[in-house]
């Protein structure tokens, strides 16, 4: 695969992934306003728009969400997979008993030393949100795996005929101290290594970074034509038609859940808790709004002035204003009286949707025991990635 072939391949990914955006988008400032990738300034700080967002209880919710799913499905604490055989005989003999939970007990170490958990912790939360997460699990030298999440809008999927994910693609910023020390002085562009030799180290420029099935899967060789993954990297912008690194996986490397595949042609998912529940979550806000409004104006309600009240009017507890006419109507009184229903607004703002007290927008799944004996031997069952 040349350089023309994976830029082909990545736009067109883009291409589809982006009809996806207007949602993620939507979802983002009332969900989980600290993920998300949809501005290309990198390294760029945010705020919260908390004309937005005045209830954080769908926020909250989400923290709750993936707090659930870390303790029922990959759990930091206790053993949360089962190594074994399809040969029950094989299982029986005591050294292989011995030899497996050896196993179990060294991946779950190397797990909780290459602080995979949080990452973990990351997806959960994104794909319920955005119904679609991706992580990547690579080798490290010095912690032997390592995990890296990716948020929504920074990365593009595709799938094969079964519905597996096999493509990844992403576009990403890195400055050219980073891009030097990653892929060589050597490997980079021209212009990338004169702004190295200057010291020009913080200017940034777009890489592109793809992993699809090698069309040219040569079974044997050791370099990346061995590989039945390839993975490239490239520069954006330059013309100099060269990779920055050519490498490979025998398995694809990207974790990528998606919560509800409704169409067989879907590659992104669509039906999490972040898809159902962004009506309601900006109906809570509405409402918010409005009962913060009302109860403005019946602690601080809009005034008039009479002509005969020189300057500007204190309203400040104990205030004093002036008034030099006799008239009934002179001086100050409210504009208007409202008398809300705060009540009826608490208790609308107090329920969910289907009715039901508690104000959680979105559910946690239930732990793996809570659906009885045979989900815990599904649990405990399920192999190491």
């Amino acid at each position: 695969m040349n350089q023309e072939q994976a830029k082909k391949r990545l736009v067109a990914i883009e291409s589809e992934g982006s009809s996806w955006l207007a949602t993620w988008k939507e979802i983002q400032p009332y969900i989980a306003p600290h993920r998300g990738y949809f501005n290309s300034t990198p390294n760029a700080g945010s705020k919260l728009d908390h004309k937005t967002l005045l209830d954080g209880t769908a926020v909250r919710a989400l923290g709750i969400l993936s707090a659930g799913m870390t303790g029922g499905l990959t759990s930091p604490s206790r053993p949360w997979f089962k190594l074994g055989f399809t040969d029950t005989d094989l299982m029986k003999y005591t050294p292989v008993k011995y030899w497996l939970e050896d196993v179990e007990s060294n991946l779950l170490s190397i797990y909780a030393r290459a602080k995979v958990y949080g990452n973990f912790s990351a997806i959960y939360e994104e794909v319920g949100a955005f119904s679609t997460a991706a992580m990547m699990v690579l080798s490290d030298f010095q912690s032997v795996v390592r995990g890296r999440h990716f948020t929504a809008g920074e990365f593009y999927l595709d799938q094969d005929g079964d519905n597996r994910v096999d493509t990844f693609g992403r576009k990403l910023k890195m400055n050219v101290g980073q891009m030097v020390k990653t892929f060589g002085e050597e490997n980079v562009s021209s212009n990338v290594r004169n702004a190295y030799i200057k010291g020009d180290h913080n200017v940034y420029h777009g890489v592109a970074h793809l992993i699809c099935p090698n069309t040219k899967h040569q079974p044997g060789v050791k370099e990346a034509q061995g590989m039945k993954f390839s993975s490239v990297y490239w520069e954006e912008g330059s013309n100099e038609g060269k990779f920055l690194r050519v490498g490979g996986f025998n398995t694809f490397p990207v974790m990528a859940p998606r919560w509800g595949l409704t169409r067989p042609a879907d590659v992104y998912g669509r039906s999490g808790p972040g898809w159902q529940a962004l009506g309601d979550v900006k109906m809570l806000q509405k409402l918010q709004r409005d009962s913060l409004t009302a109860v403005g104006k019946v602690i601080n309600p809009p005034m008039l002035k009479d002509s005969s009240v020189p300057g500007s009017v204190n309203t400040i507890p104990g205030g004093v204003s002036v008034s030099d006419s006799l008239a009934p109507n002179a001086g100050l009184r409210p504009a208007y009286q409202i008398q809300p229903d705060l009540a009826a607004m608490e208790n609308k703002i107090l329920r969910d949707p289907g009715g039901h007290p508690g104000r959680v927008l979105l559910r946690p799944v239930p732990h793996a025991g809570a659906a009885g004996p045979a989900a815990n031997d599904r649990a405990r069952g399920r192999r190491a990635p």
